[in-house]
């Protein structure tokens, strides 16, 4: 089942991932990776990493919106209840409850019964309606 903390650890990931990548790109200006391991020639310029930053960053934010938004999804369509075609009964935490156990257990609510003015007019005609 497709839980919030699932979804607020995809959402750490991905801002994690980000910021990997902002930080690398700092490291490689300041520490001029290039340079200790291929020996090329020193050529630091600290706009170019200001510009891959600003640049990641307009990426990520919506990449990062859309992910929020599937994420939610995900999570409403987690929330549908399945219903048993022939007995009514609910699908609720690995098993089949009726629906007087789901609105009690998954709702958290107290019930009571009634009778609508439909089926009280089918059932009992006129005596019904006084």
């Amino acid at each position: 089942m497709f839980s919030k903390k699932v979804a607020d650890r995809i959402l750490r990931y991905e801002v994690a991932a980000m910021t990997a990548i902002v930080a690398l790109s700092w490291a490689n200006e300041l520490f001029d990776v290039p340079h200790f391991m291929f020996g090329s020639a020193h050529h630091g310029d600290w706009r170019e990493s200001a510009l891959e930053t600003l640049i990641a960053v307009f990426v990520f934010i919506p990449v990062f919106i859309a992910t929020k938004r599937v994420v939610a999804s995900l999570h409403e369509v987690e929330r549908f209840s399945r219903v048993c075609s022939w007995c009514k009964k609910i699908h609720y935490n690995g098993e089949w409850i009726s629906m007087e156990d789901y609105l009690r257990r998954g709702l958290a609510s107290d019930i009571s019964h009634g009778i609508c003015p439909i089926c009280s007019e089918k059932h009992f005609g006129d005596i019904g309606t006084r």
